[in-house]
């Protein structure tokens, strides 16, 4: 990622979870857009669903919330197994993830 500084470009290096989310990101949409899907309109709806759940994430946890963002990378590593796997069903796949709670738990 780049930033401007008076007219000079600085280069800042991404933290190793920030890498984590982004290699995520980029596996879940890769998958989905390798799925096979009964329609356009379910892969765009998978698209959909990764995206807002990516930016409700960066929106309702803060970069210190280490332990919430390890834990919805987790979350999203196994999501991402899930639908990889050859049986699963793109419109339960979304089901499933709507019926889930995504919220992190404060302990």
């Amino acid at each position: 990622m780049q930033q401007r500084n008076a007219g000079a470009t600085v280069i800042r290096r991404l933290s190793g979870l920030q890498r984590q989310v982004l290699a995520l990101y980029r596996d879940l949409w890769r998958t989905a857009m390798r799925r096979p899907h009964e329609s356009v309109a379910t892969r765009d709806a998978l698209l959909a669903h990764i995206r807002s759940s990516f930016k409700q994430g960066a929106t309702t946890l803060r970069r210190a919330d280490v332990d919430a963002i390890e834990a919805r990378i987790r979350h999203g590593r196994k999501r991402l197994e899930l639908l990889q796997r050859p049986g699963t069903d793109t419109v339960s796949f979304l089901q499933l993830n709507s019926n889930s709670n995504t919220q992190p738990h404060n302990t």
